[in-house]
């Protein structure tokens, strides 16, 4: 389960999104097939898969798998280092693209302590700080765009091929409210398309790339 899930969170680093969902899917279905549901061992895994879900736009799915990831979380501690981290990493990335940055913010505290015990982290330790760098620059970044958090939570959806109706169905909002909460993002982000928006929030660090 563990080897699935490290290789989904390589697989999401370097943009092979159906290699993580293959490999994120199989860590899960280990999860649920052994009754690990709580083990700290699982969060990786959970963490990973809630960003495949976000990556394909769903993002009820990818909450769920954030709420399971959570509670995993709190019994992977210090004891386990790389892993704490590397869990607590992910579910801040996802949490990111979801809008919600003062979760992503008590994360990065919760990975600050554990590096406080146990320093010796290696690479971990420069990607911790790149996405803490990243996270800080979403809130202070001159032109960063104020985006309601409804507008936050449907970005992801942009990403995806799904039509305005389709999108309104997964967030139970009507296709009118999609089309004017789509409009403002355009405005504000300075896009005159739906892949000119993803590039810019890419680039604002409020999408995962």
């Amino acid at each position: 389960m563990l080897s699935e899930a490290e290789l989904a969170v390589v697989a999401i680093g370097e943009g092979r999104w159906p290699t993580a969902a293959e490999h994120a899917g199989a860590a899960v279905r280990a999860v649920e097939t052994h009754h690990m549901e709580g083990y700290g061992t699982t969060g990786l895994a959970l963490a990973a898969a809630a960003r495949v879900a976000l990556h394909r736009g769903e993002a009820a799915a990818a909450e769920r798998l954030l709420a399971r990831g959570m509670r995993a979380r709190v019994q992977c501690t210090y004891v386990l280092p790389f892993l704490a981290l590397r869990t607590r990493l992910q579910l801040a990335h996802a949490f990111t693209t979801l809008g919600d940055r003062t979760t992503a913010m008590h994360l990065l505290r919760e990975m600050d302590e554990i590096q406080r015990r146990r320093p010796r982290v290696g690479l971990l330790a420069d990607e911790i700080a790149a996405f803490r760098e990243r996270l800080e620059g979403v809130a202070t970044a001159p032109g960063a765009p104020p985006l309601t958090p409804a507008e936050l939570r449907l970005l992801p959806y942009l990403q995806t091929h799904l039509t305005m109706a389709e999108i309104g169905r997964r967030l139970y909002v009507s296709r009118n409210t999609v089309s004017s909460q789509v409009a403002s993002i355009y405005r504000k982000l300075g896009a005159g398309s739906r892949s000119g928006a993803v590039e810019r929030a890419v680039a604002l660090g409020l999408l995962g790339g």
